[in-house]
């Protein structure tokens, strides 16, 4: 009994020691857990900041890759968009040159279709007008010519012999009249070789250009005994053409000019010549009234001889006016006049002959 009552009452006790050796033991046991506890927590502190750094690094050139990578396409970015404003451009150029190469095909071919009608044209014409193909020809030499005298006026002088055979136009005058205006109008060595182009194939536009006009007047002799049949007779009509229009009493100056010309001529006795002016009159009254215009003496005596004969010859049996008759009495005082000087001539010819004769005789009788 004493036995268990004393285990009783120090059973709390000895509960109580061995509660506190447990939990010594305990205490002990969580310490040691607690230190590798710690220990684990410390070597997990280093993995992670280990991993930790090794995540920053890794981050940090992610970062920079990225970061790199963006400016990369930054870069590429703005090296795309150069490079695709320099196609854009390239691509409109190209397309620009395409359009105009399109364009000047088309210009081409139709310069070709052209051509080619032209090529047809000349083979026609060679084969059936070789004539109006040559008359081409000649005038686009023509037109050359005149367009070397527009730059170089004085090379008139290697180039008149070839114009004065060819047949000019109105267009050709207006060029050869630039020319002339060009030169000094005292120097005659070049400017006579433009007035002799206008009296075979302008006079009467020259008659009409102010300019022209006062100079060609004073080159109507040289220009006559210069000419050949056809050239006279065509210049005359141009001439005639003028006067006509502009009124014979107006033009009296341009008409002795022209006749005393004449009578210094070898024309002064070319009928063909008075017939072409007599017709150009066509009427009755203006046909006597050249006649009196013309200034009478010896620089015109066969002239006025010459016309007055086909005036005789058309009017001679018709009634005549009081000044038409004054016409005829002239003419013949003239012809009287000349067939008095010649046998004046013939007298004093045979006269002189007669010397001689005697002269030889009385001298081979001397000897």
């Amino acid at each position: 009994m004493r036995k268990y009552l004393i285990t009783f009452i120090l059973f709390p006790f000895i509960l109580y020691a061995h509660s506190n050796d447990t939990l010594y033991k305990l205490n002990v046991r969580n310490t040691t857990e607690i230190v590798e506890l710690n220990k684990k927590l410390i070597k997990l502190q280093e993995t992670i900041d280990r991993e930790r750094n090794i995540s920053d690094k890794s981050f940090n050139g992610i970062s920079n890759q990225l970061s790199a990578s963006s400016n990369s396409l930054t870069i590429f970015s703005i090296l795309f968009g150069v490079l695709a404003l320099a196609i854009g451009f390239y691509v409109t150029y190209i397309e620009r040159k395409i359009v105009k190469i399109r364009e000047e095909n088309i210009d081409l071919l139709s310069q070709t279709q052209t051509v080619k009608k032209e090529v047809v044209e000349i083979n026609r014409e060679i084969q059936s007008d070789i004539e109006g193909l040559f008359k081409k020809i000649k005038k686009e030499e023509t037109n050359h010519i005149l367009d070397r005298l527009l730059n170089v006026p004085k090379d008139i002088a290697n180039l008149v012999e070839g114009l004065l055979s060819r047949e000019l136009s109105k267009a050709d005058f207006d060029k050869l009249k630039v020319s002339y205006e060009k030169l000094e109008l005292g120097d005659i060595t070049y400017t006579e070789k433009y007035e002799i182009l206008f009296f075979q194939h302008f006079s009467d536009l020259s008659l009409k250009d102010l300019f022209i006009k006062e100079r060609f007047i004073k080159y109507i002799p040289t220009g006559i005994v210069c000419s050949i049949e056809n050239d006279i007779l065509k210049s005359s009509n141009d001439i005639f053409n003028f006067i006509v229009d502009t009124g014979l009493v107006n033009n009296k100056e341009i008409i002795n000019v022209y006749f005393k010309g004449l009578e210094k001529s070898k024309f002064k006795d070319f009928l063909k010549l008075y017939d072409l002016i007599f017709q150009k009159l066509s009427q009755r009254e203006k046909q006597f009234l050249l006649y009196q215009l013309i200034e009478k003496g010896d620089d015109t005596e066969s002239v006025l001889i010459n016309y007055g004969n086909i005036l005789d010859t058309n009017y001679s049996t018709n009634s005549l006016t009081e000044s038409e008759k004054l016409v005829f009495e002239n003419l013949i005082e003239i012809k009287q006049k000349k067939t008095d000087r010649e046998e004046k001539i013939k007298l004093e010819k045979a006269l002189e002959e007669k010397r001689k004769f005697e002269y030889e005789i009385n001298n081979n009788g001397t000897a």
